[in-house]
């Protein structure tokens, strides 16, 4: 036990050294650690480049003073490669005239060849993908693209308002309609659609929103006395049943809405993303609905389905409301390695973001990222979770525009056209607005509805294909995105479905993991790019890249070099980059 004498002598000899022996010397100290400086934060800079490019393309509504309700609702687009050269071309979805309305323009779908240039070819009347069935021009609204014959090119379903249409992908630049062969027929008010293998056996099945039973004709006059006639609220119409497609494996299709228990009350379905958000290898629906609650529809790995949006917390906002919702995506925007989701809504309703807690319940947590706020003013459509400035972190992209010609007759202030908005993700659970300082664009005000996201000049940043109501589209070029590094992967599975629809994305940078999955039906109404893109801030390199792949399969990447696109086969790794 140590005494007060022997404690009072090492006080003593501590003092000695600390004062050197009564010289005032004074120790080296280590320098503090720097204090880490705020990287600045890379915004974005969009250019629209459509004309440029050659995309001549006109929407046109065929309004008529009827105030005829599906001519508020499309278009949607896609960016997608039809003819495998490595390159994203735009399928881009036009209207129709009304029965017995004359003097109408002539116009068709029109689809779009990347030239790998910068500009585009029309190769429409080639293709056959006009969207004319029976010498009449369809009423087309969105799109969705995936190879459900997993003969290595991927097929179109476009939506109407009547009936859709399959075209099936010959592989030399010639589409076939295959609607009715395919056994898809079926009259509605079709809107969003998903390619999605959700039995994994290999085959991609199709699940297709049916938004509203509708027929011309049929509405009242809408609008405040005394002042202009407008198009009715979707509160007048009543609710529909959207419809599930199991693939058959040889072509065709069967109706299993009922039997895989995808059977809801009737609702007014306008988008749907597929993911897995409870991480069990068996990929989920989100729906969109308008005026009625959202839908969740867990996938119980038997072939049906059981719908718990109430119980996982998405079904309204977090008034516990239900919300016109319209666009969705569902990713991991705060890199904890679950699938969250987004949805826009209507006017003074604000954007939904639903945080996935732990695959079980999620939180609405658009006021603390301050999305609420920053789009209670807008009517958003299509949208996207995507790293816009490569640093890591998932940005945020919404298009937006009125439904109501004269909106300001019921909320001043409102205007019909709307900007886009463009926010990026601090890294800390918020958002920015960084619209004013990311291009002229954002200062345009259009009826923006679908829009589709992908790399369309191959330069390692995420571009904007946006499709607007009754105008012509743009196609927002991002000029500056690959000042950071980046990574991309086509994937083509084997036992999985030819896309690797539904694969887990996995990539390990510094020690730190992104996740993504391989799909193309998002935003609004339209196609996406189906190859997996991450950021890589400021590495030039990714220490892992690891693939889960639908059949169970899992391939893993070592040491793979930065600012460049993969293709990787499953079950045999890369078999080519650019």
């Amino acid at each position: 036990m140590m005494t007060r004498l022997s404690r009072l002598i090492l006080l003593l000899g501590y003092w000695l050294l600390l004062t050197g022996c009564g010289h005032h010397q004074e120790l080296p100290t280590a320098k503090p650690p720097p204090v880490p400086q705020p990287q600045p934060l890379l915004i974005p800079q969009f250019a629209d480049e459509a004309a440029r490019a050659g995309i001549h393309f006109v929407h046109h509504n065929f309004s008529n003073g009827h105030f005829y309700y599906p001519e508020i609702v499309g278009p949607g687009c896609a960016l997608f490669d039809y003819d495998n050269d490595g390159w994203l071309d735009a399928y881009m979805v036009q209207a129709g005239p009304w029965p017995g309305e004359k003097g109408q323009p002539s116009v068709v779908n029109t689809l779009y060849h990347n030239n790998h240039d910068g500009s585009f070819t029309d190769v429409t009347q080639k293709a056959k993908v006009t969207g004319i069935v029976n010498g009449k021009k369809t009423y087309g609204i969105g799109c969705a693209v995936g190879d459900y014959d997993n003969d290595g090119y991927d097929d179109l379903l476009v939506t109407n308002f009547g009936d859709c249409i399959l075209y099936h992908n010959n592989g030399n630049g010639t589409f076939t309609d295959v609607t009715s062969k395919a056994g898809l027929k079926g009259d509605g008010f079709w809107t969003s659609a998903v390619f999605f293998d959700y039995n994994n056996d290999g085959h991609l099945d199709l699940f297709i929103c049916r938004y509203i039973k509708y027929h011309p004709g049929a509405d009242v006059a809408c609008g405040i006395a005394g002042r202009q006639r407008d198009y009715c609220p979707p509160g007048y119409f009543p609710p529909t049943q959207s419809v599930l497609y199991r693939n058959n494996g040889d072509g065709t299709f069967t109706d299993v809405t009922r039997a895989a228990g995808v059977i809801s009350n009737y609702n007014k379905a306008l988008g749907v993303v597929a993911a897995d958000f409870d991480k069990n290898g068996w990929p989920d629906l989100y729906v969109t609905c308008d005026l009625t609650p959202n839908l969740l529809y867990i996938n119980q790995g038997n072939g049906t389905f059981k719908e718990m949006a109430v119980e996982r917390g998405v079904a309204f906002n977090d008034q516990g409301q239900p919300l016109a919702s319209m666009g969705v995506d569902a990713r991991d925007y705060d890199n904890d390695l679950r699938p969250d989701i987004l949805v826009t809504n209507y006017w003074l309703e604000g954007a939904n973001l639903y945080h996935n807690l732990d695959g079980e319940l999620f939180a609405d947590v658009n006021q603390e990222a301050n999305l609420g706020a920053m789009t209670m003013k807008k009517v958003g459509w299509g949208t996207a979770l995507r790293d816009f400035n490569n640093d890591t972190l998932l940005d945020c992209f919404i298009a937006n525009g009125h439904v109501q010609l004269f909106p300001a007759q019921v909320t001043p202030g409102a205007e019909v056209k709307q900007p886009c908005q463009l926010f990026l993700n601090l890294g800390n659970g918020k958002f920015r607005d960084v619209s004013a300082q990311a291009g002229p664009w954002f200062h345009e005000k259009r009826m923006a509805r679908g829009a589709a996201f992908g790399d369309v000049d191959n330069d390692g940043d995420i571009d904007v294909l946006l499709a607007n109501n009754n105008d012509k589209p743009a196609l927002l070029i991002n000029k500056n995105g690959n000042h950071n590094h980046w990574l991309e992967a086509k994937l083509t599975g084997r036992k999985s479905n030819r896309d690797g629809i539904g694969a887990k994305v996995f990539v390990t940078v510094n020690g730190k993991t992104f996740y993504d999955e391989v799909h193309s039906a998002y935003s609004f109404a339209s196609a996406n790019d189906l190859r997996v893109h991450f950021g890589l801030g400021n590495a030039d390199y990714a220490d892992t890249v690891k693939i889960e792949w639908p059949s169970h399969q899992v391939d893993i990447l070592q040491h793979v070099k930065a600012n460049q696109i993969l293709a990787i086969t499953e079950g045999v790794g890369i078999q080519s980059d650019k």
